[in-house]
């Protein structure tokens, strides 16, 4: 089953944040970050479950013009059963009905496995553009 993704949701997301490998946390993703991050873009981040147990998530998120797609991870135990492709499916769904034109989603260089699954699911390596980050805490703006 695949569900919108609830801030009530928060704790058993962070604890499969967690476990993955290659997925980096950030001050960000605190439940206050995220309760804002989902009050920003309603109807789009999903949870998948089984059993009535979270087993996968997705933050989606949108400027107007492109949707982002954010730490899509399923529990080890039930990768390759689909509910990775069914979350991408409800936000790939959810994001054409907003008329957007791209999705973009960042995945660690060192992260193996994240990257070839999006190779596998005919995703591009765009290198014509750099990503470049301040972090306003670190310069004391926050």
């Amino acid at each position: 089953e695949i569900r919108e993704m609830k801030i009530d949701d928060y704790d058993s997301v962070r604890a499969i944040w967690e476990s993955i490998p290659g997925l980096k946390l950030e001050e960000a993703d605190s439940r206050s970050g995220i309760e804002k991050y989902l009050s920003l873009n309603p109807n789009l981040s999903y949870v998948a479950l089984s059993e009535a147990k979270i087993i996968g998530t997705v933050l989606c998120g949108e400027d107007g013009r492109r949707g982002y797609l954010q730490h899509l991870c399923v529990v080890d135990k039930f990768r390759n059963r689909g509910a990775g492709s069914q979350l991408l499916e409800a936000a790939v769904e959810q994001f054409k009905s907003l008329g957007l034109y791209e999705i973009r989603i960042f995945v660690f260089k060192n992260n193996q496995t994240g990257n070839q699954y999006w190779e596998d699911k005919g995703w591009i390596v765009r290198d014509d553009i750099h990503v470049r980050s301040l972090n306003l805490q670190s310069i004391g703006l926050v």
